[in-house]
Order: structure tokens, then C-alpha cells, then sequence
């Protein structure tokens, strides 16, 4: 028989199986999100969706807006609409690569629309999200996004190691 593990939340609170994440204690701050998206139903889907997933989330409605809150060192994850009106979306997501080297940009474009999601991959996006979709296809495309971003950072971190190392003495 399964018992599902019991968690001690505090002094004399007990919870049955996976704990919410507002009760985990912060082993590292929450990945942080910006979600570039005009569309309210599918913003609180999303706003949701990536609640469930223990993120932060930051939210524009437009280009303007989540250029002005958009930092590199702040967002591991922007997902922004490839369609948001009067908008050079491809041209903003080019933009966000070349300040947030190290942020994953994931686009939304509707299905179907297979030429803007090739222009979206040439123009620096990691992956782009259907529209409509699935909560748990977006979920697993934002933790993919999460373990690339781990890697990557990781490599970097790597790499300064080696050259350090090779500094110092010449060998590895």
C-alpha cells in the first residue's frame, strides 16, 4: 500500500503529499519570469501555469512595457506573443537576446503559423509555445528552458574555472 510522504510544515502542522511551494523553505530564490503577452485569459493561464511551477512572474501587455521591465541578470525566462499588435515582435525578441545573453526566450505563436516560429528560432528563441496549448505542454517547455539556462550557466562557470586554472600554472 502507498502512503504519500507526510511533511512537517511548522511546530504542529502536518501535510499529506507534495507541499504547496508557498510552504517549501527558499533553497534558492524563485526562477523569474517575464511574460510579454496582451491577451488577459491566456496571461492568467500562463500567470498560473508558472505559479504552479514556483516562478516569479513578472507581466506586460506590450512591447513598450516589457522592455522597460525586462533585466538580464533579473529573468531567466521570457516568454513573450508573437502576435501583440502594432509590434515588431521579431525585432523585440532579437533585442532581449543580444541584453540577456544568458535569458531563454520562449514565443508564443499561434498553431499553424510554422514561418513565424522558424523566424522566431532565427531571430534567438529557445522554443516557442503553441497557441492554444496544454498547462502541462507549457510547463514542460518552461522546465526545459530552466535546465538549459542551469547548463549553460553551469558551462560558463566551468570554462572561468579552466582558464583560471591554466592561468595560474599553465596546466589544467
Amino acid at each position: 500500500m502507498f502512503f504519500p510522504p507526510i511533511h512537517a510544515v511548522g511546530p504542529t502542522i502536518l501535510a499529506l503529499g507534495p507541499l504547496p511551494c508557498a510552504v517549501l523553505p527558499p533553497a534558492q530564490p524563485a526562477p523569474r519570469v517575464l511574460l510579454i503577452e496582451q491577451d488577459t485569459p491566456f496571461r492568467t493561464t500562463m500567470l498560473g501555469c508558472l505559479a504552479e511551477e514556483c516562478m516569479a512572474v513578472d507581466i506586460a501587455a506590450d512591447e513598450a512595457g516589457g522592455l522597460a521591465l525586462f533585466n538580464p541578470t533579473r529573468h531567466a525566462i521570457v516568454i513573450m506573443n508573437l502576435l501583440i499588435p502594432a509590434c515588431g515582435c521579431l525585432k523585440i525578441l532579437r533585442r532581449l537576446r543580444k541584453r540577456g545573453e544568458h535569458t531563454v526566450l520562449l514565443a508564443v505563436s499561434p498553431a499553424g503559423a510554422p514561418e513565424l516560429a522558424g523566424a522566431a528560432f532565427l531571430a534567438g528563441a529557445f522554443d516557442v509555445i503553441p497557441k492554444p496549448c496544454s498547462v502541462d505542454y507549457v510547463k514542460a517547455i518552461v522546465r526545459k528552458a530552466l535546465e538549459h539556462r542551469r547548463l549553460e550557466l553551469r558551462l560558463l562557470e566551468l570554462e572561468r574555472l579552466v582558464s583560471d586554472t591554466k592561468k595560474d600554472d599553465g596546466f589544467v
